[in-house]
């Protein structure tokens, strides 16, 4: 079943039939797993810059986090629709490994200079276990 834009009631109805009718796999399971975390923290300092500042540290440039954040909701929307038309590529796996891998690179690098809080670290042990997740599902998926 490909899945094409359409209305609403459509949408619904494919997610419905993926997530009830069809067997989801690792891949598609570690897609949605890394679209949800993208979303939510693609999302969150869109909707409450206070919190999302609150946890992560003060900001002076309000604008590159509303960037970044908008830039990894895209990935989730781009992974959601890979899962919702069964089309879980190679190019899929490259995106979603090279963003996590990159992000954690970043954390990781950072917060060991004391440029941004510690509290990115929790980010890259999710990343970490993101790119493990794809990794493992590709080499065991059926893929060529």
């Amino acid at each position: 079943m490909r899945w094409m834009p359409g209305n609403l009631h459509e949408a619904t109805n494919s997610l419905a039939y993926i997530l009830f009718s069809r067997q989801l796999g690792w891949l598609d399971f570690i897609a949605f797993a890394q679209a949800a975390y993208f979303a939510v923290t693609g999302i969150w300092p869109l909707v409450s810059i206070r919190t999302f500042i609150a946890v992560t540290a003060p900001k002076t440039d309000i604008f590159l986090v509303n960037t970044v954040g908008l830039l990894v909701t895209a990935i989730a929307i781009a992974l959601v629709s890979a899962v919702l038309r069964n089309t879980i590529s190679f190019e899929m796996l490259l995106r979603a490994v090279s963003s996590s891998l990159f992000l954690t690179s970043i954390d990781v690098y950072y917060a060991a200079k004391g440029v941004i809080w510690k509290t990115y670290l929790l980010d890259s042990v999710a990343e970490s276990l993101l790119i493990a997740g794809w990794l493992v599902g590709w080499l065991t998926s059926t893929h060529s």
